[in-house]
């Protein structure tokens, strides 16, 4: 009986583990890590939480590198949209009825 109190003491609370699979099921990765961290610590050998811990790290990981790719097409389309901007005014012209100028630059 002592045992069994023992081992309650150090198990993980249910808070923590339903916080941990809510987490996890709604894509919510880096409190999804805190909670897993928090299970190894009650848990040292919790091998749910074993496995979950590096796809854990991987998913923040290609998170990470795609918000920073993210970033740097946004970088690409402020200079993109100034190539457009110069683009459009050629268009424009030929739409406003002056096609024989925007021909004969072209042709």
């Amino acid at each position: 009986m002592i045992e069994e109190d023992h081992h309650e003491s150090t198990s993980t609370p249910v808070e923590i583990l339903g916080e941990f699979l809510s987490s996890v099921m709604t894509q919510d990765y880096k409190n999804a890590l805190k909670h897993c961290l928090t299970i190894l610590k009650y848990e040292p050998n919790n091998k749910t939480a074993q496995e979950f811990y590096p796809l854990i790290e991987k998913k923040l990981k290609l998170e990470v590198e795609r918000e920073e790719h993210h970033y740097s097409w946004e970088a690409d389309d402020d200079e993109d949209s100034t190539v457009s901007e110069s683009s459009n005014d050629h268009f424009s012209s030929a739409r406003s009825g002056d096609s024989d100028s925007f021909m004969s630059r072209y042709v």
